[in-house]
């Protein structure tokens, strides 16, 4: 019939960010340890600007542990797929707005969607299906083929 549209709804969740948690806890303990043993050092006195540095770092790393966890345990939200728009997280993208969509990992795989024009993949952008996630990937690879949107399995960059 014309002018109805078809609207397909998944659960979406915010990628839980391990790698990206560890890689900043590793990171912190190094700033840990520069701030002490810049303390302990019997030869050459404290130096002010590596001292400030180093602590700057630290609260960098330690707020990006803070915002990562904050964002995986946030509530999933939901996908919507229309004929020829994604609506997710606020966003509504058209399909000719979409570069491409990448899918990254086999086992609990990561969804990022890259607009034209950005280099990485936006932080509103990026998802994971917290159930039934064959069914999700399935829908939105037949959504990606209607709509004439190169859709590839592949590693990419994304923000926090």
């Amino acid at each position: 019939m014309k002018g109805e549209t078809k609207l397909i709804v998944h659960a979406i969740k915010n990628p839980s960010g391990r790698s990206i948690i560890g890689c900043m806890i590793i990171l912190s303990l190094n700033s840990i340890f520069q701030i002490i043993n810049q303390f302990n050092n019997p030869i050459h006195p404290v130096n002010n600007f590596f001292l400030s540095f180093s602590s700057l770092m630290l609260l960098v790393y330690v707020s990006v542990i803070f915002i990562a966890i904050f964002r995986a345990r946030k509530k999933p939200t939901e996908l919507y797929l229309h004929d020829e728009r994604i609506q997710l997280n606020g966003l509504s993208v058209d399909a000719k707005d979409i570069k491409v969509m990448m899918i990254m990992g086999y086992f609990r795989p990561v969804i990022g969607i890259k607009p034209h024009g950005k280099k990485i993949v936006p932080l509103k952008m990026c998802f994971k299906f917290p159930e039934d996630e064959d069914k999700g990937i399935a829908d939105l690879t037949k959504w990606a083929e209607t709509n004439k949107v190169k859709l590839v399995k592949r590693d990419f960059i994304r923000w926090i």
